[in-house]
């Protein structure tokens, strides 16, 4: 674990825990997969949105089983939390409000485009 991203990985481990999220899988050194309890607002709210998952420091919170594609989405955004640290959500969103002026904030952000490989 790095300092760096130290301050992610406890607010990843503090939803895990408020939410009541079962651990489903860990990547030693890497990633912690959880599933969320399904009446929990997080899971609602993503499932409302069409998501599968979100991903806070080394956290992968899930609404579901992940495919391998997916896994390997959602690693891709633990690499981008180790990358820029306790900048990313920043960084995001300043993303996400580019994309959202190109077309979409969501399928057009570059971080989502580089967790899908484009």
């Amino acid at each position: 674990m790095k300092l760096w991203t130290l301050p992610a990985d406890m607010a990843g481990a503090f939803v895990k825990h408020m939410t009541g999220a079962r651990t489903v899988g860990f990547l030693p050194g890497e990633v912690l997969f959880a599933r969320l309890p399904p009446a929990s607002l997080l899971a609602r709210a993503l499932v409302r949105s069409g998501k599968y998952a979100i991903t806070i420091g080394r956290f992968v919170l899930t609404v579901a089983v992940l495919n391998d594609e997916q896994v390997k989405h959602e690693r891709e955004h633990v690499r981008q939390w180790n990358k820029w640290g306790v900048f990313f959500p920043l960084a995001y969103l300043v993303a996400s409000l580019w994309a959202a002026v190109q077309g979409d904030a969501y399928w057009d952000n570059y971080f989502e485009r580089q967790a899908r490989g484009e």
